[in-house]
């Protein structure tokens, strides 16, 4: 028999995870592992509706599929990441892609993870958990100055690749 999954601190309001996938059972599949496990989450079925729910619902993290219908999980990512930066908005990228140039790319556009189907729940658990403990640091050490703008990659010189 596994272990069971640890939960959410639930003392305070559980995490809004934005599910962006363009298949139902991935959709619902993510959604039950995470609800069970305490938090709350938003479904999208392509890119249009993924944008427009992050930008009305601010969720605390989103979970995007790199092939979406109508604008692709990196279009979104990119656009997602001229509006909040990585510790306000982590993205983890949650596709079939095994290419290790498609996963740079994506890093590159500002993904703050990438985790391949299928997908070991645990792994990617203890991922989210770790972007939203930084993501709550942030909070509590109140406004500071942003040390790297959202666009920062390509004003570092980064000029990474769409997959």
């Amino acid at each position: 028999m596994g272990r069971a999954l640890p939960t959410v601190n639930t003392a305070q309001r559980p995490p809004l995870i934005l599910i962006a996938d363009d298949t139902d059972v991935s959709r619902a599949l993510l959604r039950r592992m995470l609800v069970r496990t305490g938090f709350r989450t938003l479904l999208a079925e392509d890119g249009a509706h993924a944008i427009a729910l992050a930008e009305k619902r601010r969720p605390n993290m989103v979970l995007l599929d790199l092939r979406l219908p109508d604008i692709d999980g990196s279009a979104v990512l990119s656009h997602l990441r001229d509006t909040f930066d990585a510790v306000t908005l982590p993205i983890i990228m949650v596709s079939a892609e095994h290419d290790g140039e498609v996963i740079a790319a994506c890093l590159g556009l500002g993904a703050n993870d990438f985790v391949t189907k299928p997908i070991h729940f645990p792994t990617l658990r203890a991922r989210m958990e770790t972007h939203l403990r930084v993501q709550a640091a942030r909070a509590a050490l109140g406004d500071l100055p942003e040390i790297l703008p959202p666009s920062a990659h390509a004003s570092a010189g980064f000029a990474p690749q769409r997959p």
